[in-house]
């Protein structure tokens, strides 16, 4: 029988230039020098050299993708202390003090002004402690300045914070309130965590002169209070250690609770660190977090001698900004840019207008969400030496031209620094966990080119090329559907310096194996829709073609390996023009996980993988040690398309009375795993599918049922080829890892898409095993399948998101079944769920033990639409 594997299209791509041997090793292609602006002698950073691989499996990184149960408070916040011991460091205090806690102490008269603490406030519950703690601090504060540059410490305990949206991440953000905060007094802060006359009234608490409501966005210093014997108490403080017993469930929910605090100052505020006191009777532990981690000082009894707080307290209420880990780069936006910025809104095309309602909130809401404008340097824009492109072009213009008039005339260098300003409102995405890259996403105004582009903020290992140089590597190999970068960075310090050096992590100089971050920036002109927001099908199929295109040509010109194939980093262009006509193309972006051609047989630094857990292969999923391929990110592309097609099309999953059944397919085929040997293990049902060729739910639209079913038998012919190897990992038979990278090409391209229908006869039966190259060590196939697809007419078969039912599930005994459950699909109930007069062989199969546990999403990146 005659396949599309067979023999492909006389006019479909060809992509046979990829079929060549994989000991042929071709020249490697340089990396790009490392521009100045982007240069920096880190060696003196830390003494622990950075891992060749910096992403590991960390369970705050949860994606929104996946169906865990985050109402289990106790579970969450168990499973982000875990994550976050490893990456803790108990300093001796007067260490602490000396090395990060910058200023000088009070003399013995302004001692004299100090309130004293009253010991016995402190032996019993929290509560009990508010009154003297607050009356105390605010003694040392008073003495550190006047009118707006005065501090305050308020009690929060009991209110929330009311700017959360809609989002489960906002929501959990509502429900986190620090007993204690220290705020600044201007207007707009006293504006959002000031109480009202109704909360006033609506209060039960007696004492409520120091109250104030819980405001993430201008926290400046939570403080923690708990009571000596308190069961959550984070760490040992009146006895001796560091940590609490590591069996300790109760410890766990303490210390994850001070991570998320940490989170979520980082998360509404540009940081580069913070600063926490954490109280427990009459001792005391100040914190310094960033994003490689945290310093915890060692424990002090702060009632029999309080002169470390004092000192500690005296020194913040003197802190610059900066000092305080403010990012000096991003300061509160001038009124006058911002009525700049508005009166160009109407200028805006349909899409960006949007997304401009949606990144800058209306006045009432500018206390929770202010606007910051964020200053790059002349040396950050990207200029057409380096990407030759109208965009480029455009954006560079910024920087004039100085040299023949001997430079710019008097008053002129100010207003040219305007154009090295972007402003920013409300984030579109911020990462979940409080280290790591800690991604997060703006749609920013540019205050040159007066339109939108988007800006992107992480924190970065120095062991791996900057995404600024990818792209660089990309536009030189003149790589298809990627996005173009018009300014880009490491993040300097003080602004008041010559030459700063870039802002980076500490935690590592006392955190051994800890690898030093260093805050990097990058901004490119396109804004994008998220691929989720595709309107039909043929649209959705013709994304997916451009990206997976954008992939081979990366693999094939510029040797560049993705090895982050997901739904956030697949996005919609809806602004690219050709010929005076716009038109729609799909995107591949986010490249800061990828890797070079000559950089892979370094092999992975770490146990856990590189990628978003729900779309990553089976194999990678499957053998912690494998080395990531072509052929993983090829399979995460049918991962991709099924996971958007199961959640966006009608099925015979869906609907109200198969949603236990979705759930199960959900859980079991995209979120299962087990903990082995220190290691994250997945990926059994993926592997039974892609080995019989199995789709595991059947479309409604007739264009979506031939795609799944064509990429379910392209998966299998590849697998088809790695017997021995899948049997391996089942315990069944010793082989090898396989290697199916594959080398240099030496033909032609040829990336037109076909005009004319091609006649494929594609597989409606299972197919003799083949033997040979594995399928997916190439991108033909799959090009070939997505080409066939994208020549069916347009259909409104898209629905709403089918996920969202799946979040509360019920039994007939009105007991809520876990959202983990790991019960596959039997036949009997896959046949029921049909509707239709199918072989029962094509639903769900597989039998696996019953393993539960926080999903180790390892990709920070969510939705960005960038």
């Amino acid at each position: 029988m005659s396949t599309i594997f067979d023999k492909a299209p006389e006019s479909a791509t060809d992509t046979s230039a990829e079929e060549y041997s994989q000991d042929a090793t071709p020249a490697p292609v340089p990396a790009p020098t490392t521009p100045p602006r982007q240069s920096a002698d880190l060696s003196s950073a830390g003494p622990n050299k950075p891992e060749s691989t910096p992403r590991s499996a960390k369970p705050s990184s949860q994606s929104t993708h996946a169906f865990v149960e985050k109402r289990d408070r106790r579970k969450r916040l168990g499973d982000l202390a875990k994550e976050m011991v490893p990456q803790l460091a108990e300093v001796p205090v007067e260490e602490f003090m000396e090395k990060l806690v910058p200023g000088s102490d009070p003399n013995e008269d302004v001692r004299k002004t100090f309130k004293q603490f009253i010991g016995n406030s402190y032996d019993g519950k929290e509560d009990g402690m508010y009154r003297n703690f607050c009356e105390v601090v605010t003694s040392f504060l008073d003495s550190c300045g006047k009118d707006e540059d005065r501090l305050v410490v308020k009690a929060t305990a009991q209110w929330p914070d009311t700017s959360a949206g809609d989002s489960s991440m906002d929501k959990d953000t509502n429900r986190q309130r620090p007993d204690l905060m220290v705020y600044p007094t201007t207007e707009a802060a006293k504006k959002a965590y000031t109480l009202s006359a109704k909360d006033i009234n609506n209060s039960r608490r007696k004492d409520r002169a120091h109250d104030a409501r819980t405001s993430w966005a201008w926290s400046l210093l939570p403080i923690e209070l708990k009571s000596d014997e308190h069961r959550e108490r984070p760490f040992q403080f009146s006895a001796k250690g560091f940590h609490r017993s590591t069996n300790s469930s109760d410890a766990a929910v303490g210390l994850g609770q001070l991570s998320e605090y940490a989170w979520n100052i980082m998360r509404w505020q540009h940081r580069q660190f913070c600063f926490m006191l954490v109280v427990c009777g009459r001792f005391a532990r100040i914190i310094r977090w960033d994003r490689a981690g945290g310093l915890v000082s060692s424990s002090v009894n702060f009632v029999d001698d309080p002169t470390i707080l004092q000192n500690f307290l005296y020194r913040f209420g003197h802190m610059s900004r900066e000092e305080r880990g403010y990012d000096p780069t991003v300061t509160l936006a001038r009124q006058e840019y911002i009525d700049e910025m508005y009166s160009c809104q109407k200028e805006l095309s349909t899409y960006q207008q949007q997304r401009f309602a949606k990144a800058f909130p209306k006045e009432t809401e500018r206390g929770q969400w202010p606007i910051y404008e964020v200053c790059m340097r002349k040396e950050d824009v990207v200029t057409p030496s380096t990407i030759n492109c109208d965009e480029v072009k455009k954006s560079a213009s910024r920087l004039g031209d100085d040299s023949a008039s001997g430079g710019p005339c008097e008053g002129q260098e100010d207003e040219r620094a305007k154009y090295l300003r972007f402003l920013i409102g409300k984030a579109t995405f911020i990462s979940s966990s409080p280290t790591g890259r800690a991604t997060k996403g703006f749609v920013a105004f540019d205050m040159h080119l007066r339109r939108l582009v988007f800006l992107k903020d992480v924190w970065r290992v120095t062991s791996v090329p900057t995404e600024l140089e990818v792209y660089e590597r990309l536009w030189k190999h003149t790589v298809c559907n990627i996005l173009t970068p018009i300014c880009g960075g490491d993040v300097g310090g003080s602004q008041s310096s010559g030459s700063p050096s870039p802002q980076t992590t500490r935690t590592q100089e006392f955190v051994k194996k800890q690898s030093v971050r260093v805050h990097f920036r990058l901004i490119v002109y396109q804004v994008c829709k998220p691929l989720t927001e595709y309107s039909h099908s043929r649209e959705l199929i013709c994304i997916l073609l451009d990206a997976i295109e954008c992939h081979q040509d990366a693999w094939l010109k510029a040797m560049i390996l993705h090895r982050d194939v997901s739904v956030g980093n697949v996005l919609i262009d809806v602004d690219t023009k050709i010929n005076d006509n716009t038109i729609i193309r799909g995107i591949l972006s986010d490249w800061d996980m990828c890797k070079y051609k000559e950089d892979l047989d370094k092999g992975a630094a770490q146990r856990q993988r590189s990628g978003t857990w729900q779309f990553m292969s089976a194999l990678l999923l499957k053998d912690p040690i494998k080395r990531h391929e072509v052929s993983d990110d090829i399979e995460s592309f049918v991962h991709l398309t099924n996971w958007l097609i199961v959640r966006f099309h009608p099925h015979n999953l869906s609907g109200q009375s198969h949603r236990q059944l979705l759930l199960d397919y959900v859980t079991l085929t995209y979120d299962k795993h087990i903990s082995k040997d220190g290691a994250d293990v997945g990926g059994d049902q993926k592997l039974i599918h892609m080995r019989n060729g199995e789709v595991g739910f059947y479309p409604k639209a007739q264009v979506l049922e031939d795609l799944t079913q064509l990429l379910a038998e392209m998966c299998k012919d590849h697998y088809a080829t790695l017997t021995l190897y899948t049997q391996r990992l089942e315990g069944r038979e010793d082989s090898k890892t396989p290697t199916l990278i594959v080398g240099e090409p030496d033909g032609p391209y040829r990336r037109s898409r076909p005009t004319t229908n091609p006649m494929i006869n594609y597989p409606r039966e299972p197919k003799e095993q083949p033997a040979g190259k594995p399928t997916l060590s190439t991108h033909k196939a799959i090009i070939d399948i997505f080409t066939l697809m994208t020549h069916y007419a347009p259909s409104g078969d898209k629905c709403s998101d089918q996920f969202k039912m799946l979040w509360v599930i019920s039994t007939s005994g009105g007991q809520k079944r876990s959202l983990e459950s790991s019960e596959p699909l039997t036949s009997h109930q896959a046949k029921k769920a049909k509707g239709d007069s199918r072989e029962e062989s094509s639903g769900v199969r597989g039998s696996s033990t019953s393993r539960t546990g926080s999903l180790p999403v390892v990709d920070e990146g969510a939705e960005e639409a960038g």
